[in-house]
């Protein structure tokens, strides 16, 4: 967690901080200082209402938050504080500070003004008070945006981390609290956040089951549809592909396979991290169809209409209501794609172009586009964000 470095100075520090606190308390304020007395936490910061959360200003909302140094109570501490935050499915900042983005920054004795600005950064809402730091995606509470690029995005994984950094000064050393990725928070998503990440599990159900290799390193292969295969999730979920059979006269030269998924939970490659496992699927006997009998390669859903049921793998995630729906598909092409939760339409794409957006899979294609960034699954090369 912290550099070896450091070892011999932590050790001396804090074996005197216990020496004084034990000993003589009225003698703290001469020692060393308490180089971790800081109480700094990442949680969700919407307000529960019976059952559920309040649909307020804050429902998207993640709060950062820490205690300011009393330098009557330590005498050494660090001159300010750094707050950052670092999302595993970005790459921004990566050459500078290995993906971790500076938030705020302030005195450590101080605190924020109370005020009602608000900054943008990296598509992010963030507001500052006292010793609190909240962040939003940008748009959402005004509803003119239903998906990020930014700090807070959400694909393959939901979970944000946070650091305080205390920069080095004559007397102390450099020295982070969260650095290892123990401090966190989640937040809430959009239906259309939800539909996207759920496509996206299951057009990885398809690639794997294809061939497709976790690392990705053939995902610009044309892969075929590989029958009577069974996939099996960390989470205990399951994808069955059946097998094909060769269709009517309506639609001659085709071959028809029933696929079914229950809470299937792919662990899925993320740009900065190994692998990332945050949504289950579930799925019954739905129809696809593959062209031929040598090139089998999917070409359509045959069932339409059809019900995917989604729910978080993660327990914490499981008290947010947003990540636990169910929605209706239909795809019966590569350009034609509409899904549904309660009636409403969450995509109605006619185009091979909108439907890559929201559904990343191989089908009439060359390849699928799971790490594609023009389409928005992958971060751009250069701005490390991701498109809409």
């Amino acid at each position: 967690k912290y550099p070896p470095s450091l070892d011999k100075y932590l050790k001396s520090a804090l074996e005197t901080r216990y020496k004084y606190k034990d000993d003589d308390a009225e003698k703290e304020p001469a020692n060393k200082g308490y180089l971790l007395n800081v109480n700094f936490n990442a949680e969700y910061y919407g307000t529960l209402e019976g059952d559920n959360y309040k649909v307020d200003e804050n429902y998207y909302t993640e709060k950062v938050s820490w205690e300011r140094w009393n330098f009557n109570e330590a005498k050494i501490g660090p001159e300010k504080f750094e707050i950052y935050a670092f999302n595993p499915e970005l790459t921004i900042n990566l050459e500078l500070t290995n993906g971790w983005t500076k938030i705020a920054e302030i005195a450590s004795s101080e605190v924020f003004e109370d005020s009602t600005d608000t900054d943008v950064l990296f598509d992010t809402d963030i507001r500052k008070y006292q010793t609190t730091v909240l962040l939003t995606p940008n748009g959402y509470n005004n509803k003119t945006k239903t998906n990020t690029t930014g700090l807070l995005k959400v694909l393959r994984n939901a979970k944000h981390y946070y650091k305080i950094v205390f920069p080095q000064t004559e007397n102390t050393p450099e020295m982070a609290l969260g650095d290892a990725k123990d401090i966190y928070a989640y937040r809430q998503i959009t239906d259309e956040e939800l539909v996207k990440s759920s496509l996206l599990v299951m057009a990885y159900a398809f690639y794997l089951n294809a061939g497709g290799k976790a690392d990705l390193s053939n995902v610009n292969s044309k892969l075929k549809y590989a029958e009577k295969n069974n996939l099996s999730s960390v989470n205990g979920g399951s994808a069955v592909f059946g097998s094909r059979s060769l269709l009517g006269i309506s639609e001659a030269g085709k071959y028809k396979a029933n696929v079914s998924m229950t809470n299937y939970a792919p662990s899925q490659l993320m740009p900065m991290e190994d692998s990332s496992v945050m949504l289950g699927i579930s799925m019954k006997d739905v129809s696809t169809r593959t062209q031929g009998l040598s090139d089998g390669f999917l070409d359509k859903f045959r069932t339409e209409n059809f019900t995917v049921g989604v729910a978080p793998v993660e327990s914490e995630l499981q008290k947010l209501g947003s990540y636990t729906n169910e929605f209706t598909m239909t795809c019966t092409g590569s350009a034609n794609l509409t899904v549904k939760i309660n009636g409403s339409a969450i995509v109605n794409a006619t185009t091979s172009d909108v439907r890559r957006t929201w559904f990343p899979i191989q089908i009439s294609d060359d390849h699928c586009w799971l790490k594609d960034s023009s389409y928005g699954w992958w971060p751009d090369a250069v701005t490390g964000l991701y498109k809409y």
